[in-house]
C-alpha cells in the first residue's frame, strides 16, 4: 500500500475527531491519600485513532468486535501483574466479567475506563502486599529444608485466595533472599571485598537489606506510575491481538523510537526486553561495546546497573523496562557496570561487566572481511569470509556518508578475488535486517537477473520486487550462514539465494521467520498540530512477504541445507515464539526459470553435492573433538534453561553453583587445547576507510571462567567449503594445484 493510500484512508476515517471533542480529565478519585490515576484527553484522540489505524489498515483487517476480549483482559492483567501473584483468580474473573462483553463499545468510544479501573485495583493490591512483604522480611528464614520455586511464571494461574498467594509469596521472597546470598560470590572490587559477609547470617542481612529496597523502590514506583504507561500496555494488549510487531507508542515511547532513528543514542548496544520482570538482552548490536566486550550473550539477565567505576549498584528487578534503559544509557565515554546474570547460568550465578559507553550507529554498522588459508593435499587454498551484521543504506542522518551494503560487498569481494579464493562464506548470524533496496541489490552481486521478493497487501496485490543489474561480482561456490537470529532483509537475502539455487545455507534449523511489514504512523499529521502535548503513533502490519517461489519465510523462516548445532537454536527467539504471530501461506512464484537461469551462468548448486557436503558433515559431528565438546555445552545449558523448579535450599544451590563453575573450567581447558592445536588464524580484509581500532580494556569479575572464542560454525562452514572445493575439482586438488580455478562455477 502506498503513502498516498494510507494518508487518504486515515483522513477520511479520522477527519471528525479532534482533541477539541474529547472531554477535560475529570478529577480522580481518592484512596489511601493518592487520587487514581486518570487518563488525559489526549488518550481518548490516541485511543480512538489506534482503533481505527488497527481495523483499516491492519494486513488481516479485522474489527475489534470480533477479538478475544477476554484475552484482551487477561494479557493486560498478566503484563501488570508479571508473576500472576497480586492479583487473586476471583478478581481476575471479575474484571473479565464486568469489561469483556462491551470491550469493543469501550474502546471504540476512546474510553480506557477499563484499563485504568484494573491497575487502580492492582495497585490497591500491590499496596497490601508490599505492607506483607515489609513485615515477612524482619522474620526468620530457614534454608536447610527442602523446596522449590518456580522462577518462570507467566504462564502459571494466579492464586485463588489470600492463604493460597501468602505460601506462594513465602517461597518467592525465599528464592529472592537466597538469590541475593549466592550472588554474593562475585568480587566488585578490592575496596568492596573486603565489605563482603564472612557468614551466612551476614549473607541474609545484606541480601535483606537489598531486597527491602527492591520492594521499597517498587512502592514509589507505584506512587509515581505514569498515565501513558498504562494507556500504551492496555492498546498493545490489544494490538498484539492481531501480530506481535504491531503496537501503540505513547509519546515517550515515540521519542526514543525517533532517537534511534537519528543514530544518536549512547550506550552499551545491545537491544534490552522484558521478561517475568527481569531487564533481558534481546539482541547484541554488532561493533557495541556489549558486542565487542564478549562478556555479554542473547539471554543474559541485567539484575543492576552501577554508574562508573565505585558508583553503587541500583537494583532493576521489577522496574519497568523504560527506566532501566535509562540507567545503562549515558554519555559517550562514561563507565557502567552490570550486575549480570548469564543465560547459562542458574540463578545466584552472576558477575560484574563493566563497558565504556559508545555511540550506536543503528543502521551504519558495515560489513568486514577475513581470509583463510588451508593446506589441502599441500596445497594452499584461500576461502573468503564477508561478515555482514545488518543491510545498511546511504542515510543522511548517518555519520558514515555514502556508506551503503551493497557497495561495501563488491569492494571485500574484489579484494578477497585478488588472493585467488575458491570459495566465500556470508555471515549473516547476527543480521537482524535493515533496508530492502540493500537486500535487493546485495542479492544482485550473486544472480544474474530475476525475482528476489515479492510483497502482498491487505488487499491481495502482490507486487515483484526484482534485481534488474546483469553483473555478477562472485560465481563461485557461496554459503550463507544464519542463525535464529538472522531476520526480516537477511531473510530476503537468504530465501532468494536459496530459490535462485545459488548458495549452499549453513546454521541453525531455519532463520528468525518475520515475514510481515510496519509502518509506523504519527498521529500529530491528523490531529491539531498546534496542541500544546505531542501525540503518540500507531505501528501497523500492512504487508506480508514472500520468497520468489512463492513460500513464506512467516513463522517458518528460511531452513538451513546443512545444519550445525549451536546454543541459539534453542532459545525462544524465533518468531514463532510470539505469541498471536500471523500464520504462513503461500502465493504463486514469480515467472522465472531458476534453475535454468542458474546453470546457464555456471552458479547452480547440485543437491547432489550437497547431499555429499551433509554427510562429511555428519561423519565429523560424530568424530572431531570439538563437536564432542559443543555438544556437552549444549546440554549443559539446555539443562540450566529448561531447570523450571528452583531449589530453596542453599547446600543444594551452593552444589549446583560449584558444579557449574568446574563444568566451566574443565571446557576452557579442552577448548584451549583445541586452539592450541589449530587456531584457524585469519587476515582482516579491510573496507578502504575502516580503521583497526584496539578494542576498548573491558573489567572481568574475578570469579567468572572467561570461555575462549571458539566459534564452531564458521569453523565448520570453512571445512564445508575445502570439502566442496575438493569434490568439484579432486585432479586439480592432486596434481596441478589452485590458483586457476578462482571464481569458477560452483558445480
Amino acid at each position: 500500500m502506498n503513502k498516498v493510500k494510507l494518508i487518504l484512508i486515515l483522513t477520511c476515517a479520522l477527519c471528525n475527531i479532534t482533541l477539541g471533542d474529547v472531554a477535560p480529565n475529570e478529577a480522580g478519585t481518592v484512596f489511601d491519600g493518592e487520587a487514581m490515576i486518570m487518563p488525559t484527553r489526549e488518550m481518548r484522540a490516541e485511543t480512538i485513532y489506534m482503533t481505527r489505524c488497527m481495523e483499516e489498515l491492519h494486513y488481516n483487517h479485522r474489527d475489534i468486535s470480533l477479538l478475544d476480549h477476554k484475552a484482551i483482559l487477561n494479557d493486560y492483567m498478566a503484563e501488570l501483574d508479571i508473576n500472576h501473584m497480586i492479583f487473586l483468580q476471583k478478581e481476575i474473573d471479575d474484571f473479565v466479567k464486568r469489561f469483556a462483553p462491551t470491550l469493543d463499545i469501550f474502546i471504540s468510544g476512546g474510553s480506557l475506563m477499563p484499563a485504568f479501573t484494573i491497575f487502580d485495583q492492582y495497585r490497591r493490591d500491590a499496596y497490601v502486599r508490599l505492607d506483607w512483604i515489609a513485615k515477612r522480611l524482619q522474620q526468620n528464614w530457614d534454608f536447610s529444608e527442602d523446596g522449590y520455586y518456580v522462577s518462570d511464571r507467566k504462564k502459571e494461574k494466579w492464586p485463588t485466595n489470600q492463604l493460597e498467594a501468602d505460601i506462594l509469596w513465602e517461597k518467592r521472597l525465599k528464592y529472592e533472599l537466597l538469590n541475593e546470598m549466592m550472588n554474593d560470590e562475585y568480587k566488585l572490587s578490592e575496596s568492596e571485598e573486603e565489605k563482603r559477609p564472612k557468614t551466612d547470617v551476614e549473607a541474609l542481612i545484606a541480601a535483606t537489606g537489598i531486597i527491602s529496597k527492591r520492594y521499597e523502590n517498587l512502592r514509589n514506583a507505584l506512587k509515581d506510575f505514569d498515565s501513558w504507561l498504562i494507556e500504551e500496555i492496555f492498546l498493545n494488549s490489544l494490538s498484539h491481538m492481531y501480530d506481535p510487531h504491531s503496537s501503540f507508542l505513547s509519546k515517550t515511547s515515540l521519542d526514543d523510537f525517533n532517537v534511534m532513528l537519528l543514530n544518536s543514542l549512547v550506550g552499551i548496544g545491545a537491544v534490552l526486553m522484558d521478561e517475568n520482570g527481569t531487564c533481558i538482552i534481546k539482541e547484541l548490536c554488532p561493533g557495541g561495546p556489549a558486542s565487542l566486550s564478549k562478556q555479554l550473550k542473547v539471554g543474559d539477565k541485567i539484575l543492576a546497573v552501577a554508574q562508573g567505576i565505585d558508583g553503587k549498584f541500583v537494583d532493576i528487578v521489577g522496574m519497568r523496562l523504560y527506566k532501566s534503559v535509562k540507567l545503562v544509557r549515558g554519555e559517550k565515554g562514561s563507565i557502567v557496570r552490570l550486575k549480570v546474570q548469564p543465560v547459562d547460568a542458574g540463578p545466584g550465578g552472576c558477575k560484574i561487566v563493566q563497558l565504556v559507553r559508545d555511540e550506536i550507529h543503528v543502521i551504519a554498522t558495515r560489513a568486514s572481511g577475513k581470509l583463510f588459508k588451508f593446506d589441502l593435499n599441500g596445497k594452499e587454498i584461500n576461502i573468503g569470509v564477508i561478515d555482514l551484521p545488518a543491510f545498511y543504506g546511504n542515510d543522511p542522518n548517518s555519520s558514515v556518508q555514502d556508506a551503503d551494503t551493497t557497495s561495501d560487498m563488491r569492494y571485500l569481494i574484489n579484494k578477497l578475488k585478488k588472493y585467488n579464493i575458491v570459495g566465500l562464506i556470508v555471515d549473516l548470524r547476527q543480521n537482524s535486517g535493515g533496508f530492502l533496496e540493500q537486500a535487493i541489490s546485495t542479492s544482485g552481486l550473486f544472480i544474474e537477473t530475476g525475482p528476489v521478493v515479492q510483497v502482498r497487501d491487505s488487499s491481495g496485490k502482490i507486487e515483484n520486487l526484482c534485481d534488474e543489474n546483469e553483473s555478477i561480482d562472485w560465481g563461485g561456490p557461496l554459503i550463507a550462514l544464519t542463525s535464529s537470529h538472522s531476520a526480516s532483509a537477511s531473510e530476503i537475502f537468504v530465501g532468494a539465494l536459496r530459490d535462485h539455487r545459488r548458495a549452499v545455507i549453513v546454521g541453525d534449523p531455519t532463520t528468525h521467520g518475520k515475514g510481515s511489514v510496519q509502518v509506523i504512523l504519527p498521529m500529530n499529521k491528523f490531529f491539531n498540530t498546534f496542541h500544546e502535548n505531542m501525540l503518540g503513533a500507531a505501528r501497523v502490519t500492512v504487508q506480508k512477504w514472500y520468497l520468489p517461489t512463492g513460500s513464506s519465510p512467516q513463522l517458518n523462516g528460511v531452513p538451513a541445507d546443512i545444519q550445525v548445532p549451536s546454543f541459539d537454536a534453542y532459545l525462544p527467539v524465533r518468531e514463532s515464539d510470539l505469541p498471536h504471530a500471523l500464520s504462513s501461506d503461500s502465493i504463486p512464484a514469480a515467472k522465472f526459470d531458476y534453475e535454468e537461469r542458474a546453470k546457464k551462468f555456471n552458479y547452480f548448486v547440485d543437491p547432489k553435492i550437497v547431499k555429499k557436503l551433509q554427510k562429511r558433515v555428519e561423519e565429523r559431528k560424530d568424530g572431531l573433538e570439538e563437536f564432542k565438546i559443543l555438544d556437552e555445552r549444549i546440554a549443559h545449558f539446555r539443562e540450566n534453561i529448561d531447570r523450571k523448579e528452583i531449589s530453596l535450599n542453599i547446600e543444594k544451590r551452593r552444589q549446583k553453583s560449584q558444579a557449574d563453575l568446574q563444568f566451566k573450567r574443565e571446557i576452557k581447558a579442552k577448548l584451549e587445547n583445541l586452539i592450541a592445536e589449530d587456531d584457524y588464524k585469519f587476515e582482516k580484509i579491510r573496507l578502504e576507510d575502516d580503521k583497526d581500532d584496539a578494542p576498548k580494556e573491558v573489567y572481568q569479575s574475578k570469579q567468572d571462567v572467561a570461555l575462549p572464542e571458539f566459534d564452531v560454525q564458521l569453523r565448520e562452514c570453512l571445512r564445508i567449503m575445502r570439502d566442496w572445493f575438493e569434490i568439484l575439482h579432486p585432479e586439480y586438488v592432486q596434481a596441478n594445484g589452485v590458483e586457476e580455478l578462482a571464481d569458477k562455477p560452483a558445480s
